[in-house]
């Protein structure tokens, strides 16, 4: 019997890069919460009720319906008290990854609010997610029980849902690419040329571009200068590092080079992007 080795081995298309859940109950008074955020957002009102701002988009979310912001979406959240005066909320952040850090739900059209059978069944996951929440950081069971709950949460939402159009041939694409995506998501925080980038694909340069053209709508080096900004977003989001440290980690020169690129690209500063997104 022979064995692969292990760049030859497939990897999974599917990986979990950010999941958290929290909850909060109090006194709101209509208080309005603008952000936007890396990851996609699972919100259940318990008590109370969002009214949501989307540009020019606006839309109401009822106690016991399952609220749904995709990532990178500016937001405005209206929080509404409930008959006794306190709103009280409940969460899932996710961030799934396919075939790299791009994010997995961004091929569907996903809905503003969960139908009502859908919305009872994540708000199981919730609870569950809670539950989990109170294991300790470094327990394993903390991971697998994540890993299983963000596989059962993609389910229900994606379940009765086709894909954007043209996902499916994006998809094949991104899975050619996978040695080229994998690369990109290891030595984030080392150069990368484009020309190297084809050579491990086995394409010419222009073959790349154009492939990468068609399976994210960007050319390479701009999708990892994309990769490198929203893996900043999710560190400002979920770590306590620094803001150099986080340039050093994702490719940039320095702390003021991040900022820059990550204003231009978010519309905000990365210290104004984290306060916003770990608000409550």
């Amino acid at each position: 019997m022979s064995f692969s080795p292990i760049s030859d081995i497939p990897r999974p298309p599917l990986q979990l890069e950010f999941f958290q859940a929290g909850s909060f109950r109090r006194a709101v008074r209509g208080w309005v919460h603008e952000k936007t955020t890396p990851y996609t957002i699972f919100a259940h009102a318990v008590t109370g009720g969002y009214e949501i701002r989307q540009g020019r988009r606006r839309f109401s979310v009822p106690a016991g319906r399952v609220l749904v912001v995709p990532a990178h979406t500016p937001t405005a959240f209206i929080h509404r008290d409930g008959p006794a005066g306190v709103f009280e909320a409940r969460w899932i952040h996710l961030h799934a990854g396919a075939y790299g850090p791009t994010d997995f739900l961004g091929r569907y059209e996903l809905p503003d609010v969960l139908e009502p059978e859908e919305s009872t069944a994540v708000i199981r996951l919730i609870d569950r997610a809670l539950e989990t929440e109170r294991l300790d950081g470094d327990d394993p069971l903390r991971w697998i029980r994540q890993q299983r709950l963000c596989a059962e949460l993609l389910e229900v939402v994606c379940e009765h849902r086709h894909p954007r159009e043209h996902a499916h041939d994006a998809a094949h694409l991104a899975e050619r690419l996978q040695p080229v995506l994998l690369h990109i998501r290891e030595n984030l925080a080392s150069p990368l040329r484009a020309e190297d980038l084809a050579r491990l694909a086995g394409m010419s340069p222009a073959r790349l571009f154009s492939t990468f053209k068609t399976a994210f709508g960007q050319p390479p080096m701009q999708h990892v200068r994309n990769i490198r900004l929203e893996t900043a977003a999710r560190l400002l989001a979920g770590t306590g590092h620094t803001l150099a440290q986080i340039a050093d980690l994702v490719g940039f020169a320095d702390a003021f080079h991040l900022s820059h690129a990550f204003k231009a690209r978010f519309g905000t500063a990365p210290r104004e992007y984290r306060r916003r997104v770990t608000t409550v």
